[in-house]
């Protein structure tokens, strides 16, 4: 869906009502134009199976590019918040945006504003770590390990001259180079990434 939130300010006149899309365009509505949200669920987007999504240490991500988050009804324009219960973690902005400053677990909400009765909240546990280990998929790779620590998975003791690619969980290529011995490779978010290795291939999480 289409995010959507609605924020309000004061000012000598009452209260403004606007909505925002994803690309920060306002448009002003009036208090009776406001569609409520009545539910909130939330899923990593990697893997929707699992109960926890993942962040490196150092790492900035934004939750709503981690989490699959369906709100009911789709058309609601209510403003909705993000908040990390434990800051020392992780820090969340009430936009999503999520900075990473230590190992640990940490349940972060997204909620409509208040605490009043009928607010309406939905949870996901967010696991902070230092970078991730290698599990091989096929083909066993015992001369080969990868690594992935702050935005960077690095391979070593790759062939010579070896075609090296990256893609997503999803199936989205995201980098591909020749290489021999040690190659790092830069990618743009933390998540789960597929490598291969000419006819090998490993799972790693950033």
């Amino acid at each position: 869906m289409d995010w959507q939130t609605v924020h309000w300010d004061n000012n000598i006149d009452g209260t403004i009502y606007f909505t925002v899309d994803a690309d920060g365009n306002r448009t002003f509505v009036t208090r009776d134009e406001l569609v409520p949200v009545e539910s909130i669920e939330i899923k990593p987007k990697e893997d929707p199976d699992s109960e926890e999504v993942e962040i490196a240490v150092g790492a900035t991500m934004n939750m709503w590019n981690l989490c699959e988050v369906t709100i009911t009804p789709p058309d609601a324009t209510q403003k909705l918040v993000w908040q990390s219960e434990n800051t020392d973690i992780l820090e969340v902005s009430e936009d999503g945006t999520a900075i990473a400053k230590k190992d640990g677990m940490v349940k972060v909400t997204l909620s409509t504003p208040g605490t009043r009765a009928g607010s309406v909240m939905a949870e996901i546990m967010v696991k902070v770590g230092a970078g991730s280990g290698v599990e091989v998929v096929e083909n066993g790779a015992e001369a080969v390990s990868v690594a992935a620590r702050d935005g960077v998975i690095t391979l070593n003791n790759v062939p010579a001259d070896s075609q090296v690619n990256v893609y997503s969980v999803a199936g989205v290529h995201v980098a591909s180079l020749v290489g021999t011995g040690t190659v790092e490779v830069n990618v743009a978010s933390s998540g789960i990434y597929v490598v291969s290795v000419g006819d090998k291939r490993f799972k790693v999480r950033l």
